[in-house]
């Protein structure tokens, strides 16, 4: 739904607040990167501020466990426990990656009994499948600049990074940096991680752009600035 214009978003909180007076029983569900709530409350009626917001975050450990093996276990599949330790590992939390990476795993397995071995081939399908999609795709949509800050702050190699060091990096200052901050949060690619501190939303997404971009050079003469 972030996608929507205005002027949808408007007639969706029209349409949803007539639902309501008509006593209509009807749920209405919407999805959208985080800036929707922002983006529903600017523009939608004074009734939206009724809506009920939600937001999904990855899974915990214990959570992305179960993930995997309830499945398993409920369609008689065995798993060594190295291989979910590392399932888990490489999903890390992200339920889509969950989605599949689980299907892949079973592929290899052959939906008989999943080693370590069959999490390697696994991985490797999915690195491919998303270099070429997800990931290759999110990189392709950012301007120069933006791809720039991804590239820093893939190279600072932490799960959160800080905006200073980004600064530092880049030679430029926070202010500077604040619109490209907030174009690749808008864009879903990363989000705060606490204060002053950014964190890349899919896992896996800083080895793509630190080992298939390392200069970054050749994508930045891609698009104008």
């Amino acid at each position: 739904m972030h996608l929507a214009s205005a002027a949808d978003i408007r007639e969706f909180g029209r349409i949803a607040q007539a639902i309501n007076s008509e006593r209509w029983r009807i749920v209405i569900c919407g999805a959208g990167l985080p800036k929707l709530r922002e983006q529903v409350l600017d523009e939608a009626p004074t009734y939206a501020t009724r809506f009920d917001f939600k937001t999904v975050t990855a899974l915990d450990a214990p959570d992305t466990k179960a993930a995997f093996a309830v499945p398993l276990i409920e369609t008689g599949i065995q798993i060594d426990a190295d291989a979910l330790d590392s399932l888990c590992d490489l999903a890390g939390g992200y339920p889509y990656f969950i989605q599949l990476y689980g299907r892949h795993v079973c592929d290899h397995a052959e939906r008989a009994h999943i080693h370590r071995r069959h999490v390697e081939a696994a991985n490797r399908d999915v690195m491919a499948s998303l270099d070429a999609g997800v990931y290759g795709a999110a990189w392709q949509r950012l301007r120069p600049s933006d791809r720039q800050f991804a590239l820093a702050m893939a190279r600072l190699d932490t799960a959160s990074v800080p905006v200073a060091a980004i600064s530092t990096a880049l030679r430029q200052s926070v202010k500077t940096l604040s619109p490209i901050r907030q174009r690749l949060i808008d864009s879903g690619v990363v989000e705060p991680a606490g204060h002053g501190l950014l964190r890349f939303s899919w896992p896996g997404f800083a080895r793509y752009v630190a080992f298939k971009h390392p200069s970054g050079e050749s994508d930045i003469r891609d698009r104008p600035v």
